[in-house]
């Protein structure tokens, strides 16, 4: 029969390890229930690549891409972009009242904000 003795590094980095596993689990339910709207801060065209932003307003322009099935949409003179997923299904008109949580970007010179998911998109009565 084996007998395994570890040295004290081997026991030290096993433990460490350990440890980085129980932080980042813990991190994750903890940041997961923090509400993402809370954390945007209102889009301006002075907004940096990555920010997590908020735009409201009416729909003045509706796009559907040819290829992809992807949304543009122009709320306020901003573009808002809304690929495939997180539009499927979504019924818009031109003068629905929105609420968009997404990412500030600049796509081909010109500043956007891309949605992520369907529940990022809130229409307004």
């Amino acid at each position: 029969m084996y007998m395994v003795i570890l040295e004290h590094q081997e026991r030290l980095a096993i433990a460490l390890l350990g440890i980085t596993v129980i932080v980042i689990v813990a991190g994750h339910l903890v940041f997961g229930t923090v509400d993402r709207w809370h954390m945007a801060t209102p889009f301006t065209p002075g907004a940096r690549d990555g920010d997590l932003v908020v735009i409201e307003g009416a729909i003045e322009r509706i796009t559907h891409t040819q290829d992809g099935g992807h949304l543009i949409l122009n709320i306020g003179g901003v573009t808002v972009f809304i690929p495939h997923p997180a539009g499927e299904g979504l019924v818009l008109y031109r003068g629905d009242r929105i609420r968009v949580l997404g990412i500030a970007q600049t796509y081909q010179g010109e500043r956007e904000v891309k949605v992520s998911a369907p529940e990022d998109i809130v229409l307004l009565e």
